[in-house]
């Protein structure tokens, strides 16, 4: 990215930030934002298809480089519950921090792109975790493909992870980050139990 396009991104993260927390992201148009961060509507779709599909690029920036903090931790911990509490904790922390954003993006479920992104970062950084420790992959039936039985595994436990947030995000009064995580925690496949080599 040029300097020129990496002050104009800049400026849209800021802007997108302010918006969303400021009022649901289906309300809000390409034209406003485009104002706000003193650009063309053109220069706009050079970064996104319109305001949800820029705020879901933005927060998944963020996410990847929560998780990638959380995958270095994963091999470090030695232990399934660890790896999956660490990363659920900083998961529900990064939604706390922008609560408003998250929750201006739901009616009454997050909007497609929003859940979309969460449900493929989550699904990612588990087939990560899932290749580099096979030994904590969930046993498929017999006759069913290895890598698709990990994906089934994955998808299943990112798209459960993302419904439970949803509930704890609707919440007038949310539990604590960590209660949440407890609790997600608590429901989760018996897999994110297995210890890690």
């Amino acid at each position: 990215m040029d300097p020129r396009q990496a002050r104009t991104w800049s400026r849209l993260v800021e802007v997108v930030h302010e918006i969303a927390a400021e009022r649901p992201i289906d309300e809000v148009s390409v034209a406003e934002v485009a104002r706000r961060a003193a650009i063309t509507r053109d220069t706009f779709y050079r970064h996104a298809s319109g305001p949800s599909d820029l705020l879901s690029r933005v927060l998944r920036a963020e996410l990847d480089e929560l998780l990638a903090d959380f995958s270095t931790e994963a091999d470090a911990r030695g232990g399934g519950f660890a790896v999956f509490d660490v990363a659920e904790r900083a998961l529900l922390a990064h939604m706390r921090e922008h609560r408003a954003i998250y929750r201006g993006a739901m009616s009454p479920r997050l909007v497609p792109e929003l859940r979309d992104m969460l449900v493929d970062t989550i699904e990612r950084s588990l087939l990560d975790l899932l290749e580099r420790h096979p030994e904590i992959a969930p046993a498929g039936p017999a006759g069913v493909d290895r890598a698709r039985q990990l994906r089934v595994s994955a998808a299943y436990a990112a798209s459960g992870t993302i419904g439970a947030i949803e509930v704890w995000l609707a919440d007038d009064e949310p539990a604590a980050s960590d209660d949440a995580a407890r609790a997600i925690l608590a429901a989760s496949p018996a897999w994110w139990f297995s210890p890690v080599d």
